[in-house]
């Protein structure tokens, strides 16, 4: 019966398992308590995205159909304190034009019926 127990338990879980879509992870700053962590995404072309997100209470809730908490794209901690690069303008690219020789095709013909 104990092995009946365990088997029910693992199709628990992995019906579990493959609904899952993020995970969040809980962290507190000061007074401020708020979640990170990421939601996964599966693009047209079956690409496995994790995209990260943060999520903050809503402090500005005026009514009760307002959300308790809002969640954000989460921004890249590592580039957040680093100057931005900024990409050169290319210089254009002076090409050769050729032009083409003058002909006596250049006329409009004549249509007869």
């Amino acid at each position: 019966m104990n092995t009946m127990n365990t088997m029910n338990n693992n199709e628990k879980q992995s019906d579990w398992k493959k609904r899952e879509k993020g995970a969040f992870w809980k962290k507190t700053k000061g007074s401020t308590t708020y979640l990170t962590g990421y939601l996964t995404i599966i693009d047209p072309f079956g690409n496995v995205i994790k995209e990260r997100v943060i999520m903050f209470s809503n402090k500005t809730k005026t009514n009760e159909n307002a959300p308790d908490f809002i969640l954000y794209k989460s921004e890249d901690q590592n580039t957040e304190n680093e100057p931005k690069a900024v990409a050169a303008k290319p210089k254009p690219v002076k090409k050769e034009v050729k032009q083409p020789e003058p002909s006596n095709d250049d006329e409009i013909p004549e249509i007869t019926d």
